[in-house]
């Protein structure tokens, strides 16, 4: 059985003008087009999908919601920094966090967004000064 998952959406603008209910369907894997039309095919697939999703999420979400996802799908991609950038990984994650703060910085009260920050500040710098992968939190 597919999963499925419930999502609040954003409120409309106005009574007038609701948010409509959204149903993404992920379900086929992506087709051999580097064998047939090459890596630049292959990209424009994954970049048409990038921005459909992406604007799907932006027009759908609640704004809270889509700046945590952004900040948490931020955060996951700091695993890649440490794991394999060497000595310059303290100096990637740092500008990946400066990221996610500027990305939470609409979508938070300031008390939960300086809370979010700081504890995800103490949990890279611990993993990085031990040597570990970052955990997403």
């Amino acid at each position: 059985m597919m999963p499925s998952y419930h999502i609040y959406k954003a409120a409309g603008t106005t009574k007038s003008c609701p948010t409509a209910d959204t149903s993404i369907f992920i379900g086929e894997e992506v087709p051999d087009l580097v064998r047939e039309h090459g890596l630049e095919a292959l990209a424009e697939t994954f970049e048409a999908d990038a921005v459909t999703l992406e604007q799907t999420l932006y027009e759908s979400l609640p704004g809270g919601t889509y700046d945590r996802l952004l900040a948490r799908m931020l955060t996951r991609k700091a695993t890649h920094f440490v794991v394999s950038h060497g000595p310059d990984r303290n100096d990637a994650v740092k500008k990946l966090l400066a990221a996610c703060e500027h990305a939470l910085s609409d979508g938070f009260r300031e008390a939960d967004k300086m809370t979010w920050a700081s504890d995800l500040v103490v949990e890279l710098e611990t993993a990085i000064a031990a040597g570990k992968e970052v955990v997403s939190p």
